[in-house]
């Protein structure tokens, strides 16, 4: 079965539907002082809009926003992973497919959620005591 999967022409495809959803995703990200890394397939969300070259990058960075993108996606039927991490998954026949009405709700639950985190954010005590989230 795998050997069915992993051609060519269907990574190649994943890797492109990765690089599309991620450029569209860092735009909405970036609006919200966030950002979207990656490569191909994996996505990750960062709580910067600097530069981000290695993991020593994001050293110092509240990673409390994201756990709450977290909560706001589950909340909409949208899962990613507690870090902000995303990948697509492989077309695997047993799986649901993955498709551009999938990648467009993903879209729309990140911007409906990112606005949350933005409010949130708002909120935010400037005390220096914990976030409401």
């Amino acid at each position: 079965m795998l050997s069915s999967v992993l051609i060519r022409a269907s990574l190649d495809a994943l890797f492109q539907r990765g690089e599309d959803l991620r450029g569209r995703a860092d735009t909405i990200l970036r609006e919200y002082g966030f950002r979207a890394t990656g490569w191909g397939s994996p996505m990750g969300m960062h709580t910067t809009d600097a530069a981000i070259r290695r993991a020593s990058d994001l050293e110092g960075t509240d990673k409390r926003p994201i756990e709450l993108l977290f909560h706001e996606m589950l909340e909409r039927g949208v899962y990613i992973g507690k870090s902000g991490f995303v990948t697509l998954p492989l077309p695997l026949p047993l799986s649901p497919p993955q498709t551009p009405e999938t990648d467009e709700r993903f879209l729309t639950a990140l911007e409906s959620s990112m606005r949350v985190v933005a409010e949130e954010a708002l909120q935010e005590p400037s005390s220096g005591s914990a976030a409401p989230y």
